[in-house]
């Protein structure tokens, strides 16, 4: 027997889907925050409000498709199905969500602290989907159901700091390379508390409309005939019945969907612990996450009567339970009509939306990268690796069924990826400019194999393959197995003989590994543009653009995200006496290759400038020091000389004084204080040698112009010059050790020369207009012996 190489289903028809969609959302909020006994107990109160509206409107298919079984059947005139959406309301829904919450911080001390609080939330509905009689006499149910919902989260976390470093706090820095925030090392963070989803408004659109939505289906020989130019010259002579008039292979008839009075949105119970130390330059931090998943969404069909009619060979099918009789089965195709499996004739799916499936999950994310504020180099990274898994309840009428849909399931989630690793990295090439990228790999996403279509007649599409061991009575299926498990992708050979001979399990199967690379690159502009023009050069997918380069037309899947194909099995006819399908199998089952499929990740490179057009910060600076200020007289009036000197020195810092600061803490000597007072009074000397004539210059002037600009400007470089004079004097009045002591002077003097051009530290300290007499400081810890030798 040849195996099959032509087993692609075709479709045409549709017609485009001129679709409205139009979303608003109303918010506001409120926080107060307030404390007692200083710092130690803070409160915090928010009040939170959203609304959502969504209105679509269009039809989907609204000119019908034809679906041929094959390519040779196209040719051939020979249609197995005709699908067609008659009628399509309008949809809308207007939704809201509120939340009061209420939390309590205790601060025992700077390096312990507890928050516990609650989050009182609730949602509703706008709008109430209609009213619909004739449906709730028809099955015996309620429509028209739009539930409100009241509930209470508590939450409660802690944060502990064993790292008693002075320096270890929070801080942040900007680099061309990007923006870094510091937080505490040395730390314990965890936490627990439920946390809601938000109602969304598409719930209600979706059953806002009356009667539903009004589907035509057709197969086998209640397929009307297809004369595309009569319906290209006429779309009125589309059908809009099957042809004969009906039976079992014919189904005219509204879907509707309702919404079930227990739902609810999706919340969850979340646990989490995480950890962050410092070994030397380095950071590692590492974290567990911990979820137990409540009212997950689901679809129950409340038209679906559940009498099974037959059941199919158990050797070549599995015994697969089939809801309709083997006359709703075409013969020819294998095509499956669900009309004999509604309890009411009259309506097609009647989905309700439910809220009753669980999950878990896990996961363990470890982190290790530089520590930029400690390790001075012109290049950032930093390497990620996740481990994780979870798993949540299905039904069959969320797909991939194989029994009863109405029955509950426990399978990996679909984006369940066991392995994450996540590089990212920046570096900075003088006079060129900046690169960064992002990298992210990781292992395969679940994934079911399934038959094409409906094979057992319970409406929904995609039905779980029962994957036939060799002899079971198809010698051309077991042929294309065999070539299957020959020349098929490593994924599928491995998803096929795991579950030869069995069913397959709901997302047993797991797809390749996957992996992308994007890239930015960022060049130098002109000085004399002052930073206001920026570009940068978008790279994405640079893998997949890699692999075009060096590959050709012979690609090899880099940078592909692709999903595996699921189908393994194709329907090509039925035979009622043996009950069994005539299957082909999919060559192209779970094969990510590109040159077994049409899509792509294709390679972009997008350029993209930027223009500020904001006031440069130095004639901001100037503006402010020459505008009025109020006086002592209550008066508004400008600033006189020594004020404007005064202004300037305020932004200056001087590393002596703040050493001076941790005399004790550092054990200095009092040679080393005297050294250290010496050093301050040149450095502020010079420094206001710099900003009092500024001061004075500007009393007189008018208007800040270029002239002032310039001034200031040429005072402020002067004054980085002599800024960047101090780390390596400093660094002779101390030892080692209490330079080890002193992080921001191993940071300065740390800073590369070729890069203090550009470089601006800030740490308070400032020279003032004029010194006070210098405090006495006596040396404490004289019995220690301490080399103070420059």
């Amino acid at each position: 027997t040849a195996v099959a190489t032509d087993v692609t289903g075709v479709s045409l028809g549709g017609g485009p889907l001129f679709r409205d969609d139009t979303r608003w959302t109303l918010e506001g909020a409120n926080e107060t925050y307030w404390y007692r006994r200083g710092s130690r107990h803070r409160f915090r109160t928010q009040l939170w409000g959203r609304a959502d509206g969504a209105a679509m409107s269009g039809i989907a298919n609204r000119f019908g498709t034809y679906g041929f079984s094959s390519i040779a059947d196209l040719s051939a005139g020979q249609p197995s199905s005709f699908s067609r959406t008659l009628a399509q309301p309008d949809r809308s829904g207007r939704v809201w969500n509120a939340a009061a919450a209420f939390a309590h911080t205790f601060v025992p001390s700077r390096f312990f602290s507890v928050i516990y609080g609650a989050r009182l939330e609730s949602d509703g509905f706008l709008d109430s989907p209609p009213w619909d009689a004739a449906l709730a006499s028809a099955l015996g149910m309620r429509t028209g159901a739009a539930p409100s919902r009241v509930h209470v989260s508590p939450r409660a976390g802690f944060t502990w700091t064993y790292n008693r470093d002075k320096e270890n706090g929070n801080g942040g820095m900007w680099s061309n390379t990007g923006r870094f925030n510091r937080t505490p090392v040395g730390t314990f963070r965890g936490g627990i508390g439920e946390f809601r989803d938000l109602l969304r408004p598409d719930i209600l659109a979706d059953a806002s409309v009356s009667g539903g939505t009004l589907l035509l289906s057709c197969i086998g020989s209640a397929v009307p005939a297809a004369n595309w130019s009569q319906f290209a010259a006429d779309p009125t002579t589309i059908p809009t019945q099957c042809a004969g008039g009906g039976g079992v292979l014919a189904e005219r008839a509204p879907a509707v969907t309702l919404i079930s009075p227990e739902y609810d949105v999706p919340h969850s119970w979340r646990a989490s612990l995480d950890w962050s130390t410092d070994v030397g330059k380095v950071l590692l931090k590492a974290g567990v996450l911990g979820s137990y998943d409540l009212a997950q969404p689901g679809t129950v069909d409340a038209n679906f009567a559940a009498v099974p009619r037959f059941a199919l060979d158990p050797r070549s099918e599995g015994g697969r339970t089939m809801w309709v009789s083997p006359n709703a089965v075409d013969s020819a195709s294998g095509a499956v009509s669900p009309a004999e499996s509604r309890r009411a004739s009259q309506y097609s799916q009647v989905g309700v939306r439910t809220s009753d499936l669980r999950g878990y999950g896990g996961q363990f994310t470890t982190t290790i990268q530089p520590d930029i504020f400690k390790w001075r180099i012109p290049f950032y990274t930093a390497l990620t690796y996740t481990l994780q898994s979870s798993r949540r309840q299905y039904r069959g009428f969320d797909g991939a069924a194989f029994d009863d849909p109405r029955r509950r399931e426990w399978a990996p989630n679909a984006n369940d990826a066991r392995h994450v690793f996540l590089v990212s990295g920046g570096v900075e090439v003088p006079k060129t400019g900046t690169l960064t990228l992002f990298s992210r790999i990781q292992s395969g996403l679940p994934f079911t194999p399934i038959v094409q279509g409906d094979v057992n007649g319970d409406g929904r599409w995609g039905d779980r393959a029962f994957i036939p061991a060799p002899g079971s009575g198809d010698a051309a299926v077991d042929a294309q197995l065999s070539s299957l498990l020959r020349s098929g992708s490593s994924t599928a050979r491995a998803c096929v003989a795991q579950y030869l001979g069995r069913i397959a399990d709901r997302n047993g199967c797991r797809g390749p590994w996957t992996q992308s690379l994007n890239m930015q690159f960022s060049p130098r502009t002109p000085e004399r543009w002052a930073r206001r023009v920026t570009a940068s050069i978008y790279m994405e997918n640079v893998l997949g653009g890699l692999d075009q380069l060096l590959h050709g037309n012979d690609l090899r899947g880099w940078g592909s995200q692709d999903r595996p194909d699921p189908v393994l099995l194709v329907p090509r006819g039925f035979d009622a006496t043996s009950r069994r399908f005539r299957y082909d199998v999919n060559p192209r089952f779970a094969d990510t290759r590109p040159g077994r499929t049409l899509y792509r990740s294709p390679f972009r490179i997008s350029l993209d400038f930027s223009i500020d057009l904001a006031v440069p910060y130095p004639v901001q600076q100037l503006r402010r020091a020459l505008e009025p200020v109020r006086g002592p007289n209550r008066t508004w009036q400008r600033r006189g000389a020594d004020s404007l000197a005064a202004f300037y020195l305020s932004r200056t810092s001087s590393i002596y004084k703040a050493i001076l600061e941790q005399s004790d803490s550092l054990f200095l000597t009092r040679g080393q204080i005297e050294n250290l007072q010496r050093a301050d009074s040149a450095f502020s000397s010079q420094v206001r040698a710099l900003y009092v004539p500024l001061g004075e210059y500007l009393a007189t002037r008018g208007e800040p112009g270029k002239a002032e600009l310039d001034s200031a400007e040429a005072t402020e470089k002067a004054y980085w010059k002599l800024f960047w004079l101090q780390p390596e004097i400093a660094d002779t009045l101390v030892t080692g050790t209490q330079k080890e002591l002193f992080p921001l002077l191993k940071a300065l003097t740390g800073v590369p020369k070729d890069s203090r051009e550009h470089s601006r530290f800030m740490f308070m300290h400032p020279v003032v207009l004029s010194d006070r007499p210098a405090p006495v400081v006596k040396p404490k810890g004289t019995n220690v012996q301490m080399n103070t030798s420059p």
